[in-house]
């Protein structure tokens, strides 16, 4: 008689690409194996993010990951195969999108040649206790005075985001937040100087 072995089988994974946006429940692509033989049932392990960034709100920070399997597989012809040291995708194919702030900026209004003021900027959908600070600017391009002020007028969408600040700012966009501003006439103070002539000259 003699001895005889078989080697478990080293397996080729694959982990497929996923996506979410921002605050939504995190998918994860599906893994899977390419050698398998057979009908042989094995299952790989719950697919994770590599190296995860979490927000304030305990969200998985928007950006790009690698995802991973681990060395344990399931099933019940897992004995026969190996996947030593798990598996890991070679490139980012997980991507968390930004969130798209959506909200309003109240109106607001001026009298030419005096300073711009924004309205209060209001977020209707930040996620959780996230913590993001906007700054609100007006459009002026393309709308000056001689001196450079923004010229009397109403401007529909005239106050805008300008920047959004804050631990975790980078989990949003912001573009489609605006609100209306208005530029009131300045009322001129007028006078007349005095002026005399000889009767009959100019």
């Amino acid at each position: 008689v003699g001895d005889y072995t078989v080697d478990p089988l080293a397996l080729n994974a694959a982990i497929a690409p996923g996506s979410n946006t921002y605050g939504s429940a995190v998918t994860l692509g599906t893994a899977s194996f390419s050698n398998v033989v057979g009908s042989d049932v094995v299952t790989p392990s719950a697919v994770a993010v590599e190296s995860a960034s979490y927000s304030t709100s305990n969200n998985l920070a928007a950006g790009s990951y690698k995802q991973g399997i681990t060395s344990t597989l399931g099933g019940a012809d897992a004995g026969n195969y190996s996947l030593v040291g798990g598996y890991t995708t070679a490139t980012n194919n997980y991507t968390v999108n930004p969130l798209a702030l959506t909200g309003s900026i109240a109106s607001s209004t001026t009298t030419y040649g005096d300073a711009l003021v924004t309205g209060a900027v209001s977020l209707s959908n930040v996620v959780g206790a996230d913590v993001v600070t906007p700054t609100a600017s007006v459009t002026t391009a393309g709308n000056t005075s001689t001196s450079g002020k923004l010229r009397a007028g109403s401007y529909i969408g005239g106050q805008y985001i300008s920047a959004l600040a804050g631990t975790d700012a980078g989990n949003y966009t912001y573009a489609g937040v605006v609100g209306d501003y208005t530029v009131d006439p300045l009322a001129l103070n007028a006078a007349i100087a005095p002026g005399s002539n000889t009767y009959g000259s100019a």
